[in-house]
This record gives structure tokens, C-alpha cells and sequence, in this order.
């Protein structure tokens, strides 16, 4: 089952976007916690997300997300073997002047959207420690603050509209703007 898991996967997101050599990065987080996976997968999109999760639960495989892999909760690890879904190649980044809003992939590293926001005359406020390294997708799933947090609120005081890919279609929840 593991060969057809791994080529039905593939067939997703291609072969190169299929690792299942050099695991050590996905088997942790930045805690001292440690998981075994068979493979790590890396979707460029949410339509390639939803498909692997179709293949995953058809074939009872464990999933796990993954960001950038700085969290300190050891949410990533994958402690029930299976895959790693990692979202690093979902990084693009849309500065929307009109409705003052950011438009990140999961993937997006979190200075990157402060950079592109600040070009803009704008300013994406949470700042986690790790913003250099960290993801909007794991900011949002730890609702990751920083010192800014005390003025200016965390991560789910700026989330508007969140892309969902559960195992049956892609679903939009959220208003798009907050505020």
C-alpha cells in the first residue's frame, strides 16, 4: 500500500514534490519532539492539497500540516507515521491597497508579508519571534502575537478569510475583510 500511496500522491503533486528521502527536517518542530513519517508531501496548491487529502483518507493514511516548522507546540510532528503535509511552496503574497488586505498562501513567511505590506504604506502587526522563518499558516494555526501583540493584537485579530481543503472540496470560510 505504501508504493500506491506514494504514486497516487506523485500523480498530485509530482514526483520531485514527493520526498521520502532526507525526512529529518519534517520529523520535528522546533521542540525536542520527534515523529516518523513515510513521506512528506509538498502541494503548490489548494486544489493539489484537497487531492491529497482525497488519497490520504481513502487509504487511511495519517496527515499531518506542517508550516515552516518554527512552532514551539509540536503541532507539525508527526506522531502517528504517514505523511507531512508541508505548505512551503504555497508562499505567494498579494498586497490589496483597495481593502487593505493581504492575500498570503500558507506557505508565506510572515516578514515577507510585513515587507510587501509596509512597501504598500501598510502594516501586518504580529510579530512572532521566528517572523523570519515563520509561516502565515502556522502563525494562524498557533495564533502566533510577539511583543506587538500587547497593542496591536495576535494573528486571529488580522485573519479575515481563511482557504479550507477538506477531503471533499476546496471551501471558503470567512468574510475576506475583518475590518
Amino acid at each position: 500500500m505504501r508504493e500506491q500511496a506514494l504514486g497516487e500522491l506523485a500523480a498530485v503533486v509530482g514526483d520531485r514534490h514527493v520526498i521520502v528521502d532526507a525526512l529529518e527536517p519534517f520529523a520535528h518542530d522546533a521542540t525536542f519532539m520527534d515523529g516518523e513519517l513515510i513521506a512528506a508531501v509538498l502541494p503548490g496548491t489548494t486544489s493539489e492539497v484537497s487531492d491529497v487529502m482525497r488519497v490520504c483518507h481513502r487509504l487511511e493514511i495519517p496527515v499531518v500540516a506542517r508550516g515552516a516548522g518554527t512552532s514551539l507546540v509540536g503541532g507539525s510532528v508527526p506522531l502517528g507515521g504517514g505523511i507531512v503535509l508541508s505548505l512551503e511552496r504555497m508562499d505567494g503574497i498579494e498586497i490589496d491597497t483597495g481593502s487593505v488586505c493581504a492575500i498570503a498562501g500558507a506557505g508565506a513567511i510572515t516578514s515577507r508579508i510585513q515587507e510587501q505590506a509596509g512597501v504598500q504604506g501598510l502594516m501586518y502587526p504580529p510579530d512572532p519571534a521566528s517572523a523570519q522563518m515563520s509561516s502565515i499558516g502556522g502563525n494562524v494555526a498557533c495564533n502566533s502575537g510577539g511583543p506587538s501583540c500587547l497593542k496591536y493584537g495576535v494573528t486571529a485579530d488580522y485573519g479575515a478569510q481563511v482557504e479550507d481543503a477538506p477531503k471533499s472540496a476546496t471551501e471558503t470560510t470567512g468574510s475576506g475583510l475583518a475590518k
